[in-house]
């Protein structure tokens, strides 16, 4: 099979349009990302027992899964815990 430019264009002019949905993705969870991990630092660094053994758990519990298990966990729990809060089918038929 060989490279067609012309193709490679004609599928990244109708891909286009949903770069726009990715960024927003990536941004949202780089500022969730940047804001539960300030949350859990300053936990690990607090004098609090309580929340430095919260952080702990937290940190083993996420360091012990595989990322792809984590992307499951995502994927089909955010949409059922959605259906499950507000009563709606989140697009599953």
């Amino acid at each position: 099979m060989r490279f067609k430019l012309s193709t490679f264009f004609e599928y990244l002019v109708k891909l286009l349009p949903y770069l726009k949905v990715t960024f927003s993705y990536a941004g949202l969870s780089l500022v969730f990302g940047i804001v539960f991990g300030f949350l859990f630092a300053v936990f690990k660094l607090g004098k609090s027992r309580i929340l430095r053994g919260i952080a702990n758990v937290y940190t083993a519990i996420f360091r012990s899964v595989p990322p792809v298990v984590l992307l499951f966990l995502v994927y089909y729990g955010i949409p059922m815990a959605a259906e499950a809060i507000t009563g709606k089918s989140m697009g599953r038929k």
